[in-house]
């Protein structure tokens, strides 16, 4: 009877240690599983910088590329062409057009942005579509991308050279500069000359900002403007009512 209990306790003993390596070996389980999930994640976050990283080179990239045209653009450069105006044309490639024009119910931007000189004749009439601001790179037959992020193609993808991905893929880049400067603003001009009503564009010295011919903008569509319509325009202009002399355009101008 002795022998029986004592053996029953060695059997009782055997069975603590088995459920105590079973749970030894769940935690060391859990543990791992603890490690790998916190090295996928500290691996994700490492991904996650690399990608920021390579992007914002790829954006220094850009805007380097940018400044460089730029300061190429300024009049006396060496081996710099001597233009002093600044409109999207074949001597400025780097400028787009701030207004698509229509041709048979389609509308094509007469010039876009090419920073690089890659586009050529590629950077002419392109087509003005409505595209999605998520929509993948397109073929290269049809590269036409949304520049400003207001649903309309504008610009055209380019091939970042020797910039890649960590992952080893190209990178692209779609570009649109204006010149604010060359949008019209009726507040400020008047005619081409402020002296002479009768001044031709070719007399314009550029000294103030009222040489901008809104007078020509006051009659009605297809008709030229009368003296009545260019007086209606001026007293609206100066706020009538207020002592202003819609025709003392020293005092406007200051």
């Amino acid at each position: 009877m002795k022998y029986t209990v004592e053996k029953n306790k060695i059997k009782k003993q055997y069975g603590s240690a088995l459920i105590l390596a079973v749970v030894l070996s769940s935690l060391l389980a859990i543990v791992g599983v603890l490690f790998l999930m916190t090295s996928r994640i500290n691996k994700m976050a490492t991904s996650a910088i690399e990608d920021d990283r390579q992007l914002n080179y790829a954006i220094e990239s850009v805007i380097a590329k940018i400044s460089e045209q730029l300061v190429d653009d300024i009049p006396g450069k060496v081996n710099q062409f001597e233009e002093y105006y600044d409109f999207a044309d074949a001597n400025n490639i780097w400028l787009a057009e701030l207004e698509p024009y229509e041709s048979g119910g389609d509308y094509f931007w007469r010039q876009i942005s090419d920073i690089t000189g890659i586009l050529g004749s590629n950077r002419a009439s392109v087509p003005a579509l409505v595209i999605s601001g998520y929509a993948p790179i397109p073929d290269a037959n049809n590269p036409v991308a949304d520049a400003d992020g207001d649903g309309i193609s504008d610009s055209r993808w380019v091939l970042l050279d020797g910039i890649n991905s960590k992952n080893g893929k190209p990178i692209y880049a779609a570009v649109r500069i204006i010149d604010n400067s060359a949008m019209l603003n009726v507040n400020t001009g008047y005619k081409f000359d402020p002296s002479d009503p009768n001044a031709t564009i070719f007399q314009v010295d550029g000294k103030n900002q009222l040489q901008i011919n809104i007078m020509s903008l006051a009659g009605w569509a297809g008709d030229p403007p009368t003296s009545s319509d260019e007086l209606d325009l001026l007293f609206e202009r100066a706020n009538n009512g207020n002592g202003n002399n819609p025709f003392d355009l020293d005092a406007y101008l200051k």
